[in-house]
């Protein structure tokens, strides 16, 4: 019950973690994360807690679908003062099983004038669907009508391959653990190596997240990597503190 008024009262906001071109270091897109905002300062439970819970306990389509709503308003505010950025916005594998979801998706991008060609959806493994036969025709449904998929957490879930085959993804998101760090590493470079070939190969961008130094990045440069997010760029903020950020980089 608590969770429950968090997202319907908007205590759950999204924050907006960039997503930078690794060739001239622009920023491309922004990530939308879920985050619980205590108004007396009270430490809420993280994301990792909270999304599993709200899988388990039927309340993922609202919090997906609240969060979905905050961001892509708040896209629509930023290209009102001129940056026109994408945003990246989780959908769980629980959420796939509602044949009206691309509908309610579109439309609330139709209300808020932002074009779909701005929105990714990306699509994580945290759970498998239950209903594969749904789950495909509902992207594939959301890639006809022009929004982007991107396939989250690529290499920790067992059923990557399945998705990649069947599902028209038009980006791979390489994990956070096995791209820190992972100049020092050879197993972690190896399934870098092997990650950013296939996605070559299927014509797919490639996000890089957990970059955490210079030596993370230059590996990813050097990989082929397209997008770099993480905390060497910057670390997720609510979009009021990162719109300066963004008004600094955009300066000549």
């Amino acid at each position: 019950s608590e969770l429950k008024e968090a997202i319907c009262t908007n205590l759950i906001q999204p924050h907006f973690q960039p997503q930078v071109s690794i060739t001239d270091r622009t920023t491309i897109a922004v990530e939308a994360l879920a985050r619980w905002y205590s108004p007396d300062k009270q430490q809420m439970p993280p994301p990792a807690v909270f999304i599993p819970f709200a899988e388990q306990n039927g309340l993922i389509d609202l919090l997906t679908e609240k969060i979905y709503i905050q961001a892509v308003q708040q896209v629509a505010i930023w290209r009102r003062s001129g940056l026109d950025l994408k945003v990246a916005i989780n959908l769980s594998m629980d959420n796939l099983h509602d044949l009206s979801l691309p509908d309610r998706l579109n439309a609330i991008a139709t209300e808020e004038d932002v074009p779909v060609d701005r929105i990714i959806l990306e699509i994580t493994e945290s759970r498998l669907a239950t209903d594969h036969s749904a789950a495909l025709e509902i992207l594939t449904r959301l890639r006809l009508m022009g929004f982007s998929l991107s396939i989250d957490d690529f290499g920790t879930g067992y059923s990557s391959m399945e998705l990649l085959h069947n599902i028209p993804f038009t980006e791979l998101k390489l994990d956070r653990q096995f791209v820190h760090g992972a100049h020092s590493n050879k197993s972690s470079r190896a399934i870098l190596e092997s990650s950013i070939s296939l996605a070559q190969n299927l014509s797919m961008d490639v996000v890089a997240e957990g970059v955490e130094d210079q030596q993370d990045w230059d590996l990813m440069a050097n990989l082929g990597c397209n997008l770099i997010q993480g905390y060497f760029i910057a670390k997720p903020q609510p979009a009021d503190a990162l719109y300066p950020w963004l008004c600094r980089q955009l300066k000549p």
